[in-house]
Formats: C-alpha cells, sequence, structure tokens
C-alpha cells in the first residue's frame, strides 16, 4: 500500500499540473501514505520491543526459559525491570502528557 500512495502521490503532482480538479487527490495520496508508514512503524515497534522480548517476559515463562537457553544465564531481573516501567512508567508518562496538553488546551481558549 505504501508504495501505491506513493506512485499516486507522485503522480497526481503531475495530473495537477494539468487539470487543478487532481488537487485533491494529493491530499488524499498523501495521506493514504501517511497512514500506511504509520501502520507500518506500529508493527514494527510492537515486534522489536514487545513480543519476545526479556524486558516484558515474565518470570519463569516459555519466554525466559528459551532466552535462558539462547545466552546462558536468567533474565529474571530484566524481566521484573521491563514489566515496572511497562506498568509504572508508562502509564505515568501518559497521563502526564495528557494533562500537559489539557493544561495547553485551556490556555489556548
Amino acid at each position: 500500500m505504501p508504495y501505491a500512495f506513493l506512485i499516486i502521490d507522485i503522480l497526481s503532482w503531475w495530473l495537477t499540473k494539468l487539470s487543478p480538479m487532481f488537487a485533491s487527490l494529493i491530499m488524499v495520496a498523501g495521506a493514504g501514505m501517511g497512514v500506511s508508514f504509520a501502520f507500518m512503524w506500529i508493527v514494527s515497534m510492537k515486534e522489536m520491543w514487545f513480543i519476545n522480548n526479556p524486558w516484558f517476559c515474565a518470570p519463569d515463562s516459555r519466554c525466559q526459559r528459551t532466552l535462558k537457553v539462547i545466552t546462558g544465564f536468567s533474565l529474571n531481573s530484566l524481566a521484573y525491570l521491563g514489566r515496572r516501567v511497562r506498568l509504572e512508567f508508562f502509564p505515568n508518562l501518559f497521563s502526564l502528557l495528557k494533562n500537559a496538553f489539557d493544561w495547553l488546551y485551556s490556555k489556548m481558549k
């Protein structure tokens, strides 16, 4: 999909020179390209950081046992730290960001 939107986006630049009615196609193709790139980025981050990541494995889980066999040492402390980051740090960070945006929005009114 990103390649199709990319081709349509570039093609629409040239078509707009022929007729101004193709200007809306630039916006549609650009939005589609942005959504498809955002989807690819989210999937990549999820696969790199959250699937079978030792930081997010539960102690004595299948993931931890596999990593112990591969690396030769236990990663329980990393798993504990990763769970703390995931369950405490990220929610606090997101609530702090939400409060900051709420404050900014109230100041802009």
